[in-house]
């Protein structure tokens, strides 16, 4: 999956590609560069933290027959597993959090929870399944011809159209506080020949297609949740060699940091209200840079433009921002 720099500012995101190599030599051939220290350091806990925990329910059918027969709630929870699993989360077996599924459903109906049960997860997902649908469409032969005269036929069809939406909601745990909801919603079809114009179409190809457009749903909303659990790394490290900047990270492939993957430099700084005197802590981004090809289970070395690697400091953290790859994109513009 391609992933890209984020860079914030005046509340959007802009994308940027670089053109830099990311193909560097053994960091041991670079010289190592004195890095000062952010303002802002972070926590020994912060630095060599385990990898986040996410348990992801299965999603509530609710009162859609269609959904329940086609099991959709348990094919939402699958696909989104896999997709969050790429960030370098772990994935906590559902089946042991039965308690914790209890607590939220009570927490949901009441507006608050005492859960006191085994921490076993930072985060935990849930949601129902709102619309599961197929609806059909017959389609008449035809016969037209081309401009040198010759006739062609398209047989009768028809064409049959499922529809999955669905609202699905993180949690942070073990405090059960309601993080973000994010819904999905998402069609499919598909068509065969028939004479049969009243389309019949058996309760197992309903399911069935019910349960590609649940996966689409999924699929569609995936980059949402992806970047609400990306991986997150400190810079350890600055070396040097004849212009090209290398930066040490933290974390590496256990974490989902993975080579040619671009990322953003953030830098935290303390503020403080000039009229309340609280002090709040703001982030900059400061600086883009690529995953290069040396990256190890637990670290990985960035490439930065030599016109902003003066800008990182020591503490200083990255974090990866995924996107629909371009073939996506002009897809989904295709739809409207």
């Amino acid at each position: 999956m391609k992933k890209r720099a984020l860079i914030v500012g005046l509340g959007s995101a802009i994308f940027i590609s670089g053109c830099m190599s990311t193909n560097i030599r053994p960091p041991s051939t670079y010289t190592k560069v004195s890095l000062p220290p952010a303002e802002i350091m972070p926590t020994k806990d912060e630095v060599s933290g385990t990898r986040t925990k996410v348990v992801i329910f299965n999603a509530e059918d609710g009162n859609v027959e269609l959904a329940k027969s086609a099991k959709i709630g348990h094919s939402v929870a699958s696909s989104l597993e896999t997709y969050i699993a790429e960030t370098g989360s772990e994935i906590v077996d559902r089946s042991i959090a039965q308690k914790l599924k209890e607590e939220i459903q009570l927490a949901e109906m009441q507006g608050k929870s005492e859960y006191s049960g085994p921490n076993i997860a930072n985060y935990a997902i849930t949601g129902t399944i709102t619309t599961a649908n197929v609806g059909s469409k017959f389609q008449e032969a035809s016969q037209w011809q081309d401009k040198d005269g010759k006739w062609y036929t398209s047989p009768a069809k028809c064409t049959y159209s499922a529809n999955v939406k669905g609202n699905l909601r993180i949690y942070k745990l073990p405090g059960l506080s309601f993080s973000k909801a994010i819904n999905i919603d998402e069609g499919v079809s598909t068509s065969q020949e028939t004479r049969n114009s009243r389309c019949p179409y058996s309760q197992a190809s309903q399911e069935g297609l019910v349960q590609q457009a649940a996966s689409a749903a999924v699929k569609d909303a995936r980059i949402e949740f992806q970047n609400y659990f990306a991986p997150k790394a400190y810079i350890l490290e600055h070396r040097q060699s004849e212009g090209e900047n290398i930066f040490k990270l933290s974390r590496g492939k256990d974490f989902g940091f993975t080579a040619q993957s671009d990322i953003s430099i953030f830098h935290l700084e303390e503020s403080i209200n000039p009229l309340t005197q609280e002090v709040n802590i703001e982030e900059y981004a400061i600086a883009e840079g690529t995953i290069s090809n040396e990256v190890g289970q637990n670290h990985a070395w960035i490439v930065v433009d030599e016109d902003e690697a003066n800008k990182i400091k020591l503490g200083d953290y990255v974090k990866v921002l995924y996107e629909k790859s371009a073939f996506e994109s002009v897809g989904s513009l295709l739809k409207f």
